[in-house]
């Protein structure tokens, strides 16, 4: 008499059915090997990825400084050819902002003024989008972090007093050459902090500055727009100042006012 197993025969042969014919259990060095690809692919990646991050921000940055460009033509335009006001004693250029970056209505800057006010969500052209949040703001409206050129716009002090008068778009001998803003910030500490205003190498009485304001903060480069409209990114520092603990650099896009001053010949 055949006795029959209590057992029901596996399919295929005996072998596991989520396993195919042939196929065997991958090995710990296989495992490994495979580990390793998957890092090396990853380290070879990943700096490209933080790159093209990178130049994100910086064509987002050229951006900004574009617009802010043609905001000061449209307040030239209404103002008889003079640039916005640099400082006026109580408020500078740049907008206030509040958590929302919505603008202070009760404090705007000088330039959402002169034209006009600034609708929401355009606000952040006042914004370098490099500048991080734990930066101090107290040389500067808050989330400002571009420089207006000490040249062009009118400059008052405290007590009320004129301390520069400006200068009209008609007196700029070569626009495509004379900075209007730039990345800008200077050396707190150790960080680099942002900062509204610009200064030239050699200041607007001739006397050496020590303490260049233009941040190279993208990567090593500086955005800035000029006169004639034009925003472009530079590499090359001048009198470089010491490096903040993210590799951030102040100096000047120029070694002498060629940049900065309008009446540069």
């Amino acid at each position: 008499m055949t006795t029959l197993s209590s057992r029901s025969p596996r399919p295929n042969g005996g072998r596991s059915p989520l396993r195919p014919a042939g196929a065997a259990a991958f090995t710990l060095i296989e495992l490994l090997v495979g580990i390793a690809i998957i890092a090396i692919l990853a380290s070879i990646l990943l700096p490209s990825l933080q790159r093209a991050k990178a130049r994100g921000v910086s064509t987002s940055c050229l951006n900004n400084t574009r617009q802010l460009g043609i905001m000061n033509h449209q307040y030239s335009d209404a103002y008889s050819g003079w640039y916005c006001p640099l400082y006026d004693g109580k408020s500078g250029w740049d907008a206030s902002f509040k958590s929302d970056f919505s603008i202070d209505e009760d404090s705007k800057g000088l330039l959402a003024a002169g034209i006009g006010g600034a609708s929401s969500g355009s606000n952040r052209v006042c914004l370098c989008p490099a500048i991080k949040d734990s930066y101090n703001t107290s040389w500067a409206s808050v989330n400002s972090g571009y420089g207006y050129n000490e040249f062009l716009g009118a400059e008052a002090s405290w007590s009320g007093g004129l301390r520069w008068k400006g200068v009209k778009n008609s007196r700029l001998r070569i626009p495509a050459l004379t900075v209007m803003f730039a990345d800008c910030g200077y050396l707190s500490g150790s960080n680099v902090e942002p900062s509204s205003y610009l200064r030239a190498p050699e200041g607007r009485d001739g006397s050496y500055s020590s303490s260049g304001t233009a941040a190279f903060r993208h990567s090593g480069s500086v955005n800035a727009v000029f006169a004639d409209g034009h925003s472009e990114s530079r590499s090359e520092i001048f009198t470089g100042g010491k490096a903040d603990a993210d590799g951030i650099i102040t100096g000047f896009i120029s070694d002498d006012n060629r940049n900065y001053d309008p009446d540069w010949r």
